[in-house]
């Protein structure tokens, strides 16, 4: 069975199970976000050496009306221990520093509408529940964990990152994705 189109005459194959045969280009949904919109970045942070066991050592709060994902986290330590990715709410305090996000679109002036922290201990915070935990078992190597589905940050919602042990240096970095405006 064939398909035509009525104005350029083009025809599409169907089979015999009424499939439609097409052909099409595709890209990954970050390289799209990055050529199309400039809305993907890298939030690094580097050599980030928190106090004591469970401290929040990295927060993002979107502040904006888009909604941000985080596609995916890369992160090393030198020593074993887990990262807790955790959904917080509160205020975030504490001795912060402000983390510069890294346009994926070099030369790009779009910045995502969030606060980014990073701290030795940053407080404040309350878990509201723990999305998924990071382990990190070898000392030196960088862990990367891709999101199936990614996290969503609505306006308003924050998530942070947790370090497990009272010792060990932690360097890595975060992508977000910026989608369109809600308004």
């Amino acid at each position: 069975m064939q398909i035509q189109d009525g104005r350029t005459s083009t025809t599409a194959q169907v089979d015999s199970e009424f499939r439609l045969h097409t052909r099409a280009v595709t890209e990954a949904m970050d390289y799209h976000a990055t050529l199309s919109h400039q809305k993907y970045w890298s939030l690094p942070f580097t050599d980030v050496d928190p106090t004591t066991s469970d401290d929040h050592f990295f927060y993002i709060k979107n502040t904006g009306t888009a909604l941000l994902s985080i596609p995916d986290i890369r992160i090393s330590t030198t020593v074993a221990g887990y990262v807790e990715v955790n959904w917080v709410t509160g205020t975030a305090a504490g001795s912060t520093s402000t983390l510069t996000p890294v346009n994926r679109y070099l030369g790009s002036p779009n910045v995502p509408a969030a606060t980014i922290l990073y701290s030795v201990d940053i407080t404040g915070l309350t878990i509201a529940g723990e999305i998924f935990r990071i382990d990190l078992d070898t000392t030196g190597k960088t862990y990367k964990e891709s999101i199936s589905g990614n996290i969503l940050i609505p306006q308003g919602q924050a998530v942070a990152l947790t370090w497990s042990e009272t010792t060990g240096v932690l360097s890595g970095s975060v992508s977000l994705n910026g989608h369109h405006s809600t308004e």
